[in-house]
């Protein structure tokens, strides 16, 4: 993890100057434009947000809200622990797909 962050590279990168972990950059590319690396990346971050999102909702006043709008939220997984949390809420997960 800490080579990961150190150099932005995915794992096993051959050329360490180029690509992205999972960042889009133009003109870079991106482990999340491969299948397997992106459901790879996408599962870690759903392990991690199943934890954190709890927290999130404990944390987060949202009592006097109406609407949620979780732009690039992915499985939505935060949206769904604030929602349990506040049952008032409406919520729309965004996340932008590139074509």
């Amino acid at each position: 993890m800490i080579e990961r962050l150190r150099t932005n590279t995915p794992a096993g990168a051959q050329d360490k100057t180029k690509g992205a972990a999972f960042i889009y950059r133009e003109g870079i590319e991106s482990a999340m434009e491969t299948e397997v690396s992106a459901r790879h990346l996408t599962m870690m971050l759903a392990g991690r947000a199943r934890n954190c999102a709890p927290a999130l909702a404990h944390g987060v006043p949202l009592g006097e809200a109406r609407q949620l709008l979780d732009v690039g939220g992915g499985t939505g997984i935060y949206s769904i622990a604030c929602l349990q949390k506040n049952p008032q809420l409406r919520a729309v997960v965004w996340d932008g797909r590139r074509s």
